[in-house]
């Protein structure tokens, strides 16, 4: 008896199983379960869960002490009136700063912020704590400050930090020119002196000022603080003995001191990155039944390979034969041949054990009708397989 002769028993008219197959495959169109395009997602993986691209965040940093809506007086630790405390009062410039843990999303939270709009002065030497080596951390600083005082050239432009308290970074005898070769840092030039990273660092401080633009040079957008500021004879108008208010002399590298009033730019606030942004994310999840023997894991040419110990060439001249329904390389046509292959291999009988793939294929299509039978028949009798189907026109395909 032929390989196949038991298989042509269950062999139906093949045009009433491909008409039945073609209204098959329409519905699973509808029902999104087919596409023209034969594909694997979905198949190894699906998405678990996905996350969308998140830009960066700027926040206003808290005004803690409303030191920026009020400016501030004399520090808790200076006395006007008892010279004693002028010593080592009004130094610090922890007031300049946020103490509170300010929560950042995407990212680790942050402390110790400054309240105050800030320039990056990065590397500026007159507040490294080692101004000799320029690999020394800075000194804490903060805020857009600026004073008369420290001249006869007029307004001086600077940061609160420092050993003198007010650093001055945009000098009022001219802001630095910026670009390639300034003659500001040749001979003669003010800033001649500077290094590299001080010059940049004054450069930086003059274009986010001027980023500000009108609004910099707005009398309401500047309050009043408290701070030491270098003594300058010719700022002040007098000299040091004649001076009468808060005062300090030099000691180290601190210069001479005096306590006085200067302003702070309160136009912006300072800020901080409250959500650090984030690109887009994906989560894949491996789908479950990988590893059962009745889950075809696709594609059909390899399946048919293994399974029938076909070349490859064999298993392509099988496939351009078939009329097997485009259902097959869908997820739900794969769970059915899965549950098929068993009774596929019983019917194909000794078939793995022919040396030429050529010997089957003058009954091939017999048994390919009846694969398909067996096909259509799973997807009627696995109510979980077609529960997206319209069912009525599963079970008038005759089988």
């Amino acid at each position: 008896m032929s390989l196949f002769s038991k298989a042509r028993k269950y062999r139906k008219p093949s045009r009433s199983i491909d008409e039945k197959i073609s209204l098959l495959n329409k519905e699973l169109e509808k029902t999104g379960m087919l596409s023209e395009k034969m594909t694997t997602s979905k198949v190894y993986y699906d998405i678990a869960s996905q996350t969308p691209a998140v830009d960066a965040v700027l926040s206003d940093v808290p005004d803690v002490g409303n030191v920026r809506a009020n400016g501030r007086g004399n520090a808790p630790d200076i006395d006007p009136s008892d010279s004693s405390t002028w010593a080592n009062g009004g130094d610090d410039m922890s007031w300049l700063k946020n103490p509170n843990t300010l929560a950042v999303s995407n990212g680790t939270d942050v402390t110790g912020q400054n309240i105050f709009d800030t320039p990056d002065v990065t590397g500026f030497k007159g507040l490294l704590s080692d101004p000799e080596d320029d690999t020394s951390d800075m000194r804490s600083y903060g805020g857009i400050v600026s004073t008369g005082m420290l001249g006869v050239w007029g307004t001086s432009y600077g940061v609160l930090g420092g050993p003198g308290g007010f650093t001055v970074i945009l000098a009022a005898f001219g802001w630095p020119q910026g670009g390639s070769n300034p003659s500001d840092r040749g001979y003669g030039g003010y800033y001649r002196t500077d290094d590299d990273s001080t010059y940049a660092a004054r450069v930086s401080m003059k274009n986010k000022v001027m980023g500000y633009g009108s609004a910099f040079y707005d009398a309401n957008n500047w309050k009043t603080v408290k701070a030491w500021i270098p003594f300058n004879s010719y700022g002040v108008g007098q000299q040091w003995n004649d001076y009468t208010g808060i005062k300090r002399g030099a000691s180290g590298d601190s210069p001479a001191k005096i306590y006085v009033d200067v302003g702070i730019y309160v136009g912006i606030s300072g800020k901080y990155e409250s959500t650090v942004a984030a690109s887009r994310s994906v989560i894949l999840r491996a789908n479950e039944g990988l590893g059962d023997p009745g889950f075809f894991p696709g594609p059909i040419q390899s399946w048919l390979m293994n399974k029938l110990k076909l070349a490859k060439q064999a298993a392509q001249y099988l496939l351009d034969k078939s009329s097997i329904p485009r259902a097959i390389t869908t997820d739900l046509g794969k769970k059915a041949i899965g549950k098929v292959t068993e009774k596929i291999i019983q019917a194909a009988g000794k078939i793995t054990g022919l040396e030429s793939a050529t010997n089957m294929v003058n009954e091939y299509d017999n048994f390919l009708e009846n694969i398909k039978a067996m096909v259509v028949q799973e997807l009627l009798s696995n109510t979980s397989i077609v529960s997206t189907i319209n069912v009525s026109i599963l079970h008038d395909v005759n089988v």
